[in-house]
């Protein structure tokens, strides 16, 4: 029972801290007239904070009694908890004799010294409970990981030092060190790892199943003794290779790897942790600004980070048609950093293909579906960490095996629908065996593959009369199916022939669909269309001064915005909604208003939340009369542009229309700046 009474401590003690702490708070406040009502409460706060303290000193004492914690330490506390509840007590008493001489002159003076014994108390119980470095530990933490991510030669390597322990520092000694040892176990030293706890010898070298902490490791996560606790930083499964394959060796303390046999499994384990030099991975690169990061991302280049734990960055500009040299100089302060970029379908072509050679660290490098010839190759022979390269649906032909074979780390190609021919792979393959040239897909050696979704080319997003629409897959022999009311196609819908004509607003929807292929995803657009010329516009509220374009007239100029908010087309509102007015000159008949928008969650920037359409026969009073509800995204995507178009049940005849833009207002919850105010762009209003 006396135990049981002592386990209650790290839950009693927080009730002196928070009801003390109150108390203060209240007396502070009470001495103003405003609060001088508080002034009934400070006293029955301060009766209940000193029993609690008088009771989380007693458990405490009897918690010491169970041992496994730094006895220097755990005086150090011990003593503070007791002056905290002697403190208390005189607190009281002068609390009662306030109106006196003593009290009046000691009162508060003593309060003051109780709150810093109460915080140096609080403290080494905290150091005691999560070690002496927990509250230093966010702060020395990037300098840590800086320091486990300097290279280590593989040859040099200790078995103990440079793979063990770097385990058990992460996972095991923040419960088990010189300040705590919980089960008396000491698993910061070595001797301490020799010792054992309290429940024998941690481990038996050669004998894996009899070691006790890998029992315990094994255990089911939601039993009492599985080690790590349920709740804490869990070992991996590589983690448990590497200390199973220790102990199999005999748990050696200053033996080299290179020194002992280890498995094929284990060696991939290993070479992951000690990459050769010419591993991109291996090299010191310190991590990015975050304040480069994030001025990066408002120009509209979309940068990721690989990993929390690594420095390395990729970068986005698939799609995009206005790069230019300026583009890449604004990657120049992550050119360290910056181990992939995907170009795909974007305006890249040789000249501005050199600027890549500025990035010493590229790894993989996608330019499908772009202008790229062999002359543009030359520039990447430089870079001699580069391992992946899709030129796939590129101009490039036998003639660039000369640039493939001198890039010294190229392991994957991918040169499918380009002129490069088999006659070209066996070249490069005499001179490069260890690339692997992929030149399409195989049925019979990779089974079913899914198709990639069919590109939907407009002649025009926007028109005024009409438009032409082509429909391209990236594969050969494909049928592909379309809708032209935003209902899912399947093989019943419209099968597509060649090129058509629309007349009118449509959302476009088509997928592609082969034998022995798995159907493509649904691909979606929104082809616009401009009846009538809008005479007058004003907006209800101005933009953002950077995100204004022209004015409102940039809103009915039939010029639509690109993937780059940043391009000048685009007016933007941050944290707020907004509306537009619309004037015909005359009323005419309408049956549907079509909205452009931009999304770049990255940026902040979010579709609207919804669309609302209004008319009015004066310009005054207004009667709402359609509505549509967009889904704010649920996960981060890269910069993207559609049209909404809002549908009337029935055609109207009008003169004055009004569109109310409703904005998402804060970034969602899974947003790593969520609850911050978001930004909505619109660029074109038509109507049909």
């Amino acid at each position: 029972m006396i135990q049981i009474i002592g386990r209650f401590h790290p839950l009693i003690l927080h009730l002196p801290i928070g009801i003390l702490v109150l108390a203060f708070i209240m007396e502070w406040l009470s001495r103003k007239a405003k609060f001088a009502h508080l002034k009934l409460a400070v006293g029955i706060s301060l009766h209940i904070g000193m029993w609690s303290a008088i009771l989380a000193a007693i458990s405490g004492y009897i918690l010491s009694w169970e041992g496994g914690y730094e006895e220097t330490l755990v005086n150090r506390h011990q003593w503070l908890g007791i002056a905290t509840a002697c403190s208390s007590i005189a607190l009281v008493i002068l609390h009662i004799n306030r109106v006196k001489r003593i009290g009046k002159l000691l009162y508060f003076p003593t309060f003051i010294g109780l709150m810093i014994i109460l915080m140096i108390t609080g403290h080494l119980g905290g150091s005691l409970t999560h070690g002496s470095d927990f509250l230093s530990a966010p702060l020395t933490q990037e300098k840590e990981e800086a320091k486990s991510f300097s290279p280590v030669d593989r040859n040099n390597a200790l078995i103990y030092q440079d793979v063990i322990f770097p385990i058990f520092k992460q996972k095991c000694t923040r419960c088990h060190n010189t300040s705590k040892r919980k089960g008396k176990l000491l698993m910061s030293t070595i001797d301490g790892l020799k010792k054992g706890g309290e429940n024998g010898p941690f481990f038996i070298s050669g004998n894996v199943s009899e070691s006790l902490f890998l029992q315990r490791i094994h255990l089911p996560l939601d039993d009492k003794e599985h080690m790590p606790p349920k709740g804490k930083n869990q070992l991996t499964k590589k983690d448990i290779a590497l200390l199973e394959w220790w102990i199999e060796e005999g748990a050696p303390f200053d033996k080299k790897l290179n020194e002992v046999e280890s498995s094929e499994n284990i060696k991939s384990i290993l070479s992951e942790k000690f990459p050769d030099n010419s591993d991109v991975f291996a090299q010191p690169i310190s991590q990015a600004d975050d304040q480069d990061i994030i001025k990066i991302k408002e120009n509209g280049i979309n940068i990721q980070k690989l990993s929390e734990d690594l420095p390395f960055l990729t970068a986005n500009l698939s799609h995009k048609k206005n790069l230019s040299k300026k583009t890449f100089q604004q990657l120049d302060k992550i050119s360290d950093q910056l181990i992939e970029i995907d170009l795909n379908s974007s305006n890249i072509n040789d000249e501005l293909l050199r600027s890549l050679s500025n990035f010493p660290h590229l790894c993989k490098i996608s330019l499908q579906k772009t202008e790229i010839t062999n002359d543009g190759l030359i520039a990447l022979e430089q870079l001699k960490f580069l391992q992946h390269l899709n030129l796939y649906k590129t101009n490039i032909s036998n003639e660039a095996v000369e640039s493939l074979s001198k890039m010294p780390q190229l392991r994957h190609l991918y040169v499918w629908e380009t002129n490069f021919t088999d006659i070209g792979k066996l070249e490069l393959l005499e001179k490069r065996p260890m690339i692997d040239v992929n030149t399409g897909v195989s049925i019979e050696i990779f089974g079913k593959s899914t198709l990639s979704p069919p590109e939907i080319i407009p002649q025009n997003e926007l028109f005024i009369d009409s438009t032409l629409i082509e429909l391209q897959s990236s594969f050969k022999d494909v049928n592909i199916y379309y809708t032209l009311d935003g209902t899912k196609p399947d093989s019943n819908s419209i099968k597509y022939i060649s090129p058509f004509y629309i007349k009118n607003s449509r959302e476009i929807q088509s997928l592609a669909m082969k034998e022995n292929w798995i159907s493509s995803d649904i691909s979606s657009k929104t082809i616009a269309k401009a009846r009538y010329k809008i005479s007058k516009i004003e907006l209800s509220s101005e933009p953002n001064e950077k995100y204004s374009a022209n004015g409102p007239t940039s809103l009915i100029d039939l010029k639509k915005g690109k993937n780059d908010f940043n391009d000048g087309s685009w007016i933007g509102y941050q944290g707020r909604n907004f509306s537009v007015m619309l004037d015909l000159e005359n009323k005419k008949p309408i049956s549907s208003i079509s909205i452009g928008s931009i999304e770049d969650t990255n940026s902040w920037i979010f579709y609207p939340k919804s669309i609302q359409i209004s008319i009015s026969t004066d310009g005054k009073n207004y009667q709402r009369i359609a509505q549509k509800s967009i889904p704010t995204a649920l996960e981060p995507s890269a910069s993207n542009t559609r049209n909404f178009i809002v549908n009337l049940l029935n055609e109207v005849n009008t003169r004055f229309i009004k569109v109310d833009v409703k904005s998402n207002l804060k970034n969602p919850s899974w947003h790593p700046n969520h609850d911050e105010p978001c930004w909505v762009f619109i660029d074109e209003i038509m109507i049909e």
